[in-house]
């Protein structure tokens, strides 16, 4: 492979386009990396992943980075998975946008607009993600019943302010009503 193919594809977490990909390969020489397990697919098309990366979510997030564009930020179950507490999988990957991205919704992707922004995402394991505060007001908001186990199991670890620094509960929920509930679950786990 064309070394700057390579140190591209490096630069992306080992993520690269078909596009990117054309401008060094045929169509056939891509098909064969792929029938020989050089590159693996990703959900989405024109995506390919360098086969020695692992297959799992970072993987996958990179990807849909690459796919949608934009500085991406994790959030919602995805962040959560991130941060080691989600409490309730989800086929999607869900993301905080800039006002300049495409909002289309693609399959496996939901992104959302930010009405809080951006300005205090952190990077975990080289992605850009909510804070962990932050992604748990997230997560219990789009929850039908509160899963309050969980909920209950990521204060009690002090995720919110061992992993993301003392971040006020109500910044990080960005609603003052949502606080009630957040002291009566915190006081109960204690």
């Amino acid at each position: 492979m064309d070394i700057a193919l390579a140190q591209l594809a490096s630069r992306q977490g080992g993520i690269i386009t078909r596009d990117q990909a054309l401008t060094v390969l045929t169509p056939a020489e891509i098909r064969r990396r792929l029938r020989r397990g050089v590159w693996r697919l990703t959900p989405w098309r024109g995506m390919y992943v360098d086969a020695e990366v692992p297959d799992d979510l970072p993987s996958l997030v990179r990807a849909a980075g690459l796919l949608v564009g934009g500085d991406l930020v994790a959030c919602h179950t995805t962040a959560a998975a991130i941060w080691g507490f989600d409490v309730r999988s989800d086929d999607r990957l869900h993301f905080l946008d800039p006002p300049d991205v495409d909002n289309r919704r693609r399959p496996g992707l939901q992104v959302h607009p930010s009405v809080l922004g951006t300005d205090d995402a952190v990077r975990m394991n080289g992605i850009w993600c909510t804070p962990p505060a932050r992604t748990a007001c997230d997560v219990v908001r789009l929850t039908a019943p509160i899963e309050q186990s969980g909920l209950r199991q990521v204060i009690r670890l002090r995720w919110l302010s061992r992993r993301a620094g003392r971040v006020p509960m109500s910044h990080a929920c960005g609603s003052a009503s949502l606080m009630p509930t957040f002291r009566r679950l915190r006081a109960r786990s204690a």
